[in-house]
């Protein structure tokens, strides 16, 4: 009777787990996500408007923007290294974004029209719907070329030399930047995710490298946070990002000079992937006065060339005249690891 009892339970057992497992085979966890219109990312000018003109109107319409998110819980923290890191010239697109409200097409030749309709806006090199990208550093890439010794350039061309220096430097450890996302509750639409920039270092030796010579995936690497932190959205797996500011120190990579992009007001986007960042945008404005400081005496002649360009913040008093110039860049950023350290002893922000 014992066993007969106890072979009972056990064959009830085994039916209840079969219909255990039948039933989540055939049935899904519930979807907590619930719809949710995301902030309009891209505008355009009211129709029949041409440049220059106010980008007023929302590329996509509240419904085209409305998704379903899952609910905002703690999340995971993704960290990626940047692999890649350009300026670009400004050819076909340029990298960066609308800074000023403004679509002012090819600019206006007017020398007294305001600083802002005068600068060149560009077609943004990803984002299709975004108009009115202002990016006028990309112009400059030429020269910064130009300055730096061909014997001195990566395979000894000065042509994109300046951008090749980066990329040397970043593959050398002398320039490393991360990216931390926090809560991240889904690659594809997320209504909220933090932002965190840090300046990397590793402590001794040099970065392991990919086949293709970049960063390889999977290092950890000491950090220190610059700039200030940020949040945005994740919509159809393409992140955007605001942040006050993001101060990027290349150190000497100029040709021995010293060359730093304090941005101010940033805007970054890039694609989501579990183990990387790809089609990564950054743009932002950096005033004049944090791009070049004067010399004690004499005549400001650097100055006055480099605020000729300005584009951005037209001063009250004087429209046509302008304290910021506006900038973009290119990234890629692959999965990473990074352990809190102090900066070095000689660290400025943004320099790693």
């Amino acid at each position: 009777m014992g066993d007969g009892g106890g072979q009972a339970r056990r064959v009830r057992g085994w039916v209840l787990a079969v219909v255990v497992a039948l039933g989540w085979v055939g049935c899904e966890p519930p979807d907590r996500r619930a719809p949710a219109e995301l902030p309009p990312r891209d505008f355009t000018c009211a129709a029949g408007v041409s440049a220059p003109c106010a980008l007023t109107e929302p590329a996509l319409e509240g419904q085209a923007r409305t998704v379903l998110v899952p609910p905002d819980g703690e999340g995971r923290t993704l960290t990626f290294v940047l692999d890649t890191l350009a300026f670009s010239r400004c050819d076909e697109g340029a990298p960066g974004f609308d800074l000023d409200g403004l679509d002012s097409g090819d600019g206006l030749a007017d020398a007294d029209a305001p600083c802002v309709e005068r600068a060149r806006d560009h077609r943004a090199t990803y984002d299709p719907l975004h108009r009115g990208v202002d990016n006028v550093v990309c112009e400059y890439i030429p020269t910064f070329d130009s300055l730096l010794p061909a014997e001195r350039c990566p395979g000894g061309v000065s042509d994109g030399c300046f951008d090749a220096t980066i990329a040397q430097r970043i593959a050398e450890g002398a320039l490393l930047w991360l990216v931390a996302l926090g809560g991240v509750d889904s690659l594809e639409h997320d209504a909220r995710i933090s932002f965190r920039f840090y300046a990397g270092r590793l402590v001794g030796g040099s970065p392991a490298l990919g086949p293709d010579g970049r960063l390889a995936a999977g290092q950890t690497f000491m950090s220190f946070p610059i700039g200030e932190p940020g949040a945005g959205d994740i919509f159809e797996g393409r992140a955007r990002i605001t942040t006050a500011s993001l101060p990027l120190d290349f150190g000497d990579a100029l040709g021995g000079l010293s060359f730093q992009l304090p941005l101010r007001d940033v805007e970054l986007r890039f694609d989501v992937r579990e183990g990387a960042l790809l089609r990564g945008v950054v743009g932002g404005h950096a005033l004049v006065d944090d791009l070049y400081t004067p010399p004690p005496h004499g005549e400001d002649t650097v100055r006055s060339v480099v605020a000729a360009r300005a584009d951005l913040l037209p001063r009250p008093d004087a429209p046509d005249r302008c304290d910021a110039l506006s900038a973009g860049l290119l990234f890629s950023a692959t999965f990473a690891e990074h352990v809190p350290g102090p900066p070095p002893s000689d660290a400025r922000p943004g320099r790693p």
